[in-house]
């Protein structure tokens, strides 16, 4: 992740404004980052810890993976559907062909991306 996208690593420094907030505390640090990151969502399956009410000031809200995914796969098609299937291929443990690697993906949350993709990778 660091090589790909090497802006992606925020500093974080004190997160100590942030603690009080958030209803878990030992959640401060990614706020913090989003905010010192002018982030616009908290990508989470555990959108509690991050209500609304508190992250809406700073211009954030939470989305989960798969709606996230299914986000990118809008706005990137044909980038998208070759990165799965270079991620498909690239399993070896056990190594999966599409209707496998879609299954996986449903059965890991992604439901949605996994429709998405069938819908549209069928080179996946």
């Amino acid at each position: 992740m660091e090589e790909t996208f090497p802006d992606a690593m925020v500093p974080t420094g004190p997160d100590s404004e942030f603690r009080t907030r958030l209803p878990d505390p030992k959640d401060s640090h990614v706020l913090a980052a989003a905010v010192r990151s002018r982030a616009d969502m908290i990508v989470t399956l555990n959108h509690k810890h991050f209500p609304p009410a508190i992250l809406k000031p700073y211009g954030i809200r939470t989305i989960g993976p798969d709606e996230f995914v299914q986000d990118l796969i809008g706005l990137f098609p044909e980038a998208a559907i070759e990165t799965a299937r270079l991620h498909r291929e690239r399993l070896k443990h056990p190594p999966m062909d599409r209707r496998q690697y879609l299954n996986a993906l449903r059965n890991s949350g992604l439901k949605g991306t996994a429709e998405v993709l069938s819908q549209r990778g069928s080179s996946i």
